[in-house]
């Protein structure tokens, strides 16, 4: 009886080892793994602006069912609360776009399975005193996780799709791709304006005479959320000292891209540009009378940058002045000049006939 009953004991044990390599033993609770694939940020300004921004992101746990990438089914079917840590971004962008990665790190994984996570941008903090615009954009991180041999865990494969998935197919990136931009206008904080000034000098300028302008402004491509380039130009403003006046300022249509003003100007007397996107660029035009020569004129379309522009156009006019003295005199010295000749040739004459 003892004896039957050893036999299915030894049968029992021998099943049992030969499914224990299928069965994970997990000694351990997994090793932290950096993803495959990362986080890309891309900080977009104006020529001529700069800013230094700190960018922070988050990875949420998620639960994904059904979905389809690449023709591969990928499902989550439960809660996990695995870390998935992103570093900050912190770019410096100096009149041109500034680019930055970061890497994400996974917590340990204690058993096998997938894994997913929402992946956002949460904040971020900047000096300058312009507008930065988030991007509302979202990935979702999945990562596939195998048991090992020695009952641990290794990361299998790690993807990013583009967008929220649950229950919805998605599209696999390489990376995910963060878009700010930064905005400043003239008029935000230390920033400085254009200012036009006129200058007439010459022994002949008339000082109270005025000067006809014209000034052109041309939007830059980045631009605060929600406004097209025609809302940009719009929003300038023109502020005219004494002794010059502005002569049109009208707006502009909601397709156009550029703006122009005019004014008038005596001698020392200037035009205040304020409210204008940093990165737009200006000319800068004077209707010169014939009789005065000009300098200082903005032909070729100069970016105004965050430290504003001083232009001062001088009009010069001179003429040769000849003096009271020579005018007046000229004559008699003529005269006296003529009669001394004559009065040496007669001397001479005289003591030719006496010899």
């Amino acid at each position: 009886m003892f004896g039957k009953k050893a036999k299915y004991i030894v049968a029992g044990l021998s099943l049992a080892m030969t499914l224990a390599p299928a069965v994970p033993a997990f000694a351990n609770s997994g090793t932290q793994a950096t993803v495959s694939t990362g986080v890309t940020k891309k900080l977009e300004v104006n020529p001529g602006s700069k800013v230094t921004a700190t960018f922070s992101y988050t990875a949420t746990p998620t639960v994904i069912k059904g979905a389809v990438v690449d023709g591969k089914n990928t499902t989550s079917t439960e809660t996990h609360n695995v870390s998935a840590t992103i570093a900050d971004i912190t770019l410096s962008a100096d009149g041109a776009e500034a680019t930055g990665t970061a890497a994400i790190t996974y917590g340990a994984f204690d058993h096998a399975g997938t894994y997913a996570w929402v992946v956002k941008e949460t904040a971020n903090t900047y000096t300058g005193t312009g507008e930065m615009q988030y991007d509302p954009e979202t990935y979702t991180l999945v990562a596939v996780v195998n048991n090992t041999d020695n009952g641990g865990t290794t990361v299998a494969e790690s993807y990013l799709i583009k967008g929220t998935v649950e229950e919805a197919s998605g599209e696999k990136v390489g990376t995910a791709t963060f878009t700010n931009k930064y905005t400043e206008k003239t008029s935000d904080g230390t920033n400085k304006p254009l200012v036009v000034t006129k200058k007439v000098e010459g022994n002949q300028g008339n000082k109270q005479q005025d000067f006809t302008f014209t000034v052109t402004f041309t939007a830059p491509d980045v631009l605060p959320a929600g406004k097209t380039k025609a809302d940009v130009l719009n929003a300038i403003t023109a502020t005219a000292g004494e002794g010059a006046v502005i002569t049109n300022e009208a707006k502009v249509a909601a397709d156009a891209t550029s703006r122009t003003f005019t004014f008038t100007a005596k001698d020392s007397k200037n035009v205040t540009f304020n409210d204008v996107l940093v990165g737009t660029t200006y000319t800068v035009d004077e209707e010169t009378p014939s009789d005065y020569s000009a300098s200082g004129e903005v032909e070729q379309a100069t970016v105004l940058s965050e430290d504003g522009a001083n232009v001062t156009v001088t009009n010069t006019k001179s003429a040769t002045v000849v003096t009271g003295v020579i005018v007046n005199n000229a004559p008699f010295i003529v005269m006296i000049g003529v009669a001394a000749a004559g009065v040496v040739a007669y001397g001479a004459a005289k003591r030719k006939i006496e010899k």
